[in-house]
């Protein structure tokens, strides 16, 4: 079962989670956890606090929870190495919830590092000048903010008194109070009155005072919220005792018997580890949760996908998906392909039903991080189609950073190393993404043919190792209706390519039924270029540091 761990213990090599239950005690992080939020690179580690709110667990010391710069003395393997002073660039994979800083909480972080339900003096989301490469944080009450370094963040239903600066590049602000005022010049900032609709990440409280007994809670599902979610109360709280609604994993379990307790209509609970996976993880059953704690990862072992979620109501919920050694078409499934809903009725009528069925209870994911990526050195590289494919109406991500790596401790790649297509496919209609960060892959990054969908936040960068004459786009839209905000498109080509624009959408379509907003392109380094930022719009981008940016199409 799952065991509360130690604040002394010292900093771990795999997945780990740090849950803290000192109810409206003071708390002074220790060394070791603040080494361990201080590495970068491969460093997994959620720190939770298991209040039924932020203050119940309070830290006071100088430091507090914070994340660090990875250079210029990074741990090992890094010493010596092409990365050795990089910022906070490799600071991925790390979390901080549902916790209370009583002073400033520095956040030096990139991709996959979110900040949920976390109140704070005052938050800086860099070290000093070193680069970093963030962001997402949601459902937070802030004094004060400031952005630093950040090359772009996205923030939702977060409360605040005061902004210092901006990102450089892309700042997507949706349901905060205040609203961020809009601007499209030398940077992007786009402030969303509402968040249309949302449920917060399921998480974990210790259940009664002095307990170590602890329950699931899930909370309800919001429209038009602004500002942080305080309906604890109205949200489902299951007790991990209960045998009979809830099964704690560990990565001792084979995937048969996870799903024998998921197919039971359990929720489960995915303790820190690495799972081998022969066959999906299926979240059938309506209202169901599966939760990872401490990033616990997922790697396909046949080619299978990792998990296939098709429940109404379902909640998929802080897990990382590794792809294995064989090619697996698809990493992650939300929904079921149209033509396997055949038999329960016919045409058009069949796939109203199955699109009913999500309208008021969606699937939500939160913080889904997908990555292709194998050492030069394993004896098999990684490899998959798709990272992840949404085929069900209605579905709700909230943060996701689905990577093809573009480096290892050695280096760069450069040879198309980790195979991977798509890093995602939408079929499904009216589907909500906040905050998508998409890389690196082979082909397309962002493929959507669902109708009515809408994206806030999106980052992207092109394959580095893309050969000369390549040409896909980093965001592909086919739909006639679709809204997109806060769109970034990046480049690093080693050759000489050539991209004829970041996003593509079907000729004519922007003055009709698609609508993107504050899109952009920006030339990293490298070599080649970006021509245009949707499809004929905008300037080419040819030089280190140069942006072109599209308002309003």
């Amino acid at each position: 079962m799952l065991t509360e761990r130690l604040m002394q213990q010292p900093p771990p090599r795999s997945p780990d989670a740090f849950s803290l239950s000192s109810r409206s005690c003071e708390c002074t992080a220790p060394r070791g956890l603040l080494s361990a939020f201080a590495a970068c690179s491969l460093m997994l580690l959620l720190v939770a606090g298991l209040g039924r709110r932020a203050s119940e667990v309070n830290f006071t010391g100088s430091r507090g929870v914070h994340a660090l710069n990875c250079g210029p003395h990074p741990p090992s393997p890094h010493i010596g190495k092409p990365y050795a002073d990089v910022g906070a660039l490799d600071n991925f994979w790390r979390s901080a919830e549902n916790l209370h800083v009583d002073g400033l909480m520095r956040w030096a972080t990139s991709q996959a590092a979110p900040l949920r339900k976390v109140h704070a003096l005052a938050l800086t989301f860099s070290d000093g000048d070193g680069w970093s490469s963030g962001g997402f944080a949601a459902n937070i009450r802030i004094g004060s903010i400031n952005y630093g370094t950040q090359q772009q963040t996205f923030v939702r239903n977060a409360e605040w008194r005061e902004i210092t600066g901006f990102p450089s590049l892309n700042t997507v602000g949706v349901g905060t109070i205040p609203s961020l005022e809009d601007r499209c010049d030398s940077t992007s900032v786009l402030g969303v009155a509402e968040t249309p609709r949302i449920a917060e990440k399921p998480y974990l409280i210790s259940a009664t005072e002095g307990s170590h007994t602890l329950a699931l809670v899930i909370p309800t599902l919001r429209c038009h919220a602004r500002g942080v979610d305080l309906s604890d109360e109205s949200a489902t709280e299951i007790p991990l005792s209960d045998s009979s609604r809830v099964y704690v994993a560990t990565d001792r379990d084979a995937a048969l018997t996870i799903n024998e307790h998921l197919a039971a209509g359990k929720h489960v609970l995915l303790s820190p580890g690495m799972y081998a996976v022969d066959e999906p993880l299926r979240v059938n059953t309506s209202g169901q949760v599966l939760l990872g704690l401490g990033f616990a990862t997922l790697t396909p072992t046949r080619g299978n996908a990792a998990v296939e979620v098709t429940a109404a109501g379902a909640r998929l919920s802080g897990v990382m998906v590794q792809a294995g050694a064989l090619e697996s078409d698809v990493l992650v499934r939300i929904g079921l392909p149209r033509h396997e809903h055949e038999g329960e009725h016919e045409g058009a009528s069949r796939a109203a039903h199955w699109s009913s069925l999500y309208v008021d209870d969606p699937i939500v994911v939160h913080d889904l991080f997908v990555r292709v990526y194998a050492e030069r050195s394993a004896a098999q590289q990684a490899r998959a189609g798709t990272m992840v494919h949404i085929h069900a109406d209605h579905t709700i991500v909230d943060h996701a950073w689905l990577w093809r790596a573009d480096h290892d401790s050695e280096g760069h790649f450069k040879n198309r190393e980790n195979p991977v297509d798509t890093a995602l496919e939408v079929d499904g209609a009216k589907v909500i993404i906040y905050a998508l960060f998409a890389e690196h892959t082979l082909s397309d990054l962002v493929r959507w043919r669902g109708e009515d969908g809408s994206l806030f936040f999106y980052q992207s960068e092109l394959a580095y190792d893309a050969p000369t004459g390549w040409d896909a786009p980093a965001y592909n839209v086919t739909a006639s209706r679709h809204t997109a905000l806060g769109v970034g498109v990046y480049s690093y080509f080693f050759a000489n390519v050539s991209v004829t624009a970041g996003v593509v959408t079907p000729p004519g379509a922007t003055s009709h039924g698609v609508t993107l907003r504050n899109a952009f392109t920006h030339f990293l380094d490298g070599r080649g270029s970006i021509r245009h930022v949707i499809n004929r719009e905008g300037q080419p981008v040819t030089k280190t540091g140069q942006s072109s940016y599209v308002c309003r199409s």
